[in-house]
């Protein structure tokens, strides 16, 4: 007979899980890790860069990846940064997850995986916390940007 946990049992309340993804709930795995997609649709402007996706449990950002179609060619710096934003707050306000921001210039159609902050505190989200993209520089001719952030649940 499966270990069963009711209510009120527990070592101080929690639940231990000692695989992942070894957590259950009614017979379904309840996946350690979960993504969060970004894409921006081609031809779009620093405004279509807005919005901010709240995250529905408390997590950690372990990756971030990027690709984009078109790599920007203004002379000065054209990147897009990943912020923690905390509902009341404004994104740009937002905590940078990033060692730095995610270059555009990069060559087109090519997978990036820009490093994460080195403060750990910087890449966790409470419950209903939200991550935002955020640009720099004139995205003229940048085109097709699509950023996955992989979290797992803490």
């Amino acid at each position: 007979m499966p270990n069963r946990i009711t209510k009120g049992q527990g070592l101080f309340g929690k639940v231990i899980v000692k695989a992942a993804d070894g957590l259950k709930v009614n017979d379904v795995v309840v996946p350690q890790h979960f993504y969060v997609p970004f894409v921006v649709a081609g031809g779009a402007a620093a405004a279509d860069y807005d919005g901010v996706i709240p995250v529905p449990d408390a997590c950690e950002i372990v990756a971030v990846r990027e690709r984009h179609q078109t790599a920007g060619t203004d002379a000065g710096a054209v990147t897009v940064m990943l912020k923690k934003v905390p509902s009341g707050t404004a994104k740009a306000s937002g905590t940078d997850t990033l060692a730095a921001g995610i270059n555009l210039k990069a060559a087109a159609d090519t997978n990036q995986s820009p490093a994460l902050h080195a403060t750990l505190a910087n890449l966790q989200l409470a419950a209903g916390d939200g991550l935002a993209l955020v640009t720099t520089g004139t995205l003229a001719v940048v085109d097709g940007v699509a950023v996955t952030v992989k979290l797992k649940r803490i």
